[in-house]
């Protein structure tokens, strides 16, 4: 019996907080995650070095939709703070 509400309460916990992860990480790509998602997997190939700092690319070549998406929307967010000259 208690084998039982063990799994209920890890199970229903993991209904809550994955997909938290994986909006966290679709909204915030980084180079090195921490683990393998199911919507989005960034690596070190979607980034490039300027100025000595890994920065995400606008655009690459073997993007699939969900992933070229989640590009076009975290550079979208980063124009509003952009100042332009």
């Amino acid at each position: 019996m208690t084998v039982a509400i063990f799994f209920q309460i890890y199970f229903g916990t993991m209904l809550i907080v994955t997909p938290i992860e994986e909006s966290w990480n679709y909204n915030n790509p980084r180079p090195y995650p921490r683990k393998q998602y199911i919507l989005v997997n960034w690596n070190k190939g979607d980034f490039k070095m300027v100025d000595g700092e890994l920065t995400l690319m606008r655009k690459h070549m073997y993007d699939p939709p969900i992933k070229a998406k989640a590009r076009r929307k975290y550079w979208e967010g980063l124009e509003h703070f952009i100042v332009s000259k």
